[in-house]
């Protein structure tokens, strides 16, 4: 999938690793992101009906929160990649998941590589649409 980048590195997910926290929203934002990751883990895996056989790609994995939740739930032999934009957040992810640093817009993966595709608080930092058949949204 060719194309422009998805994201401006400006726009940066606020769960992005820094290497600093400097505000008291960003501090309870750290101290929340584990319960939220966990809740939506659960819902994401029961509607997928994920298992460890599944191989899943998450678009913006950032710091991992989200499939260290679903791999505590599922198991660690399920195959879970990470893909985000920023350097920084992938390498810290790599205890959670599989992480690979790419472009939402240039993914270097084959078609048809993955049983999921989960994406969750990245839609509203791209600067160009991705396409994709199906979304599923969940009201978290």
């Amino acid at each position: 999938m060719a194309g422009e980048s998805a994201i401006s590195q400006e726009q940066a997910y606020p769960y992005s690793y820094t290497g600093k926290t400097s505000s008291v929203i960003e501090q309870v934002r750290e101290k929340i992101a584990p319960f939220r990751f966990h809740l939506a883990a659960k819902e994401i895996v029961k509607e997928l009906g994920l298992n460890p056989n599944h191989k899943v790609l998450e678009i913006g994995s950032g710091l991992g929160l989200l499939g260290r939740e679903i791999r505590n739930l599922i198991g660690l032999d399920l195959k879970y990649i990470g893909i985000d934009i920023l350097f920084d957040s992938t390498k810290k992810s790599k205890e959670a998941l599989i992480p690979v640093q790419a472009d939402a817009a240039c993914l270097p993966f084959p078609d048809e590589s993955f049983d999921h595709v989960i994406s969750t608080d990245v839609f509203e930092h791209l600067l160009a649409p991705i396409k994709g058949e199906e979304f599923l949204i969940f009201p978290f």
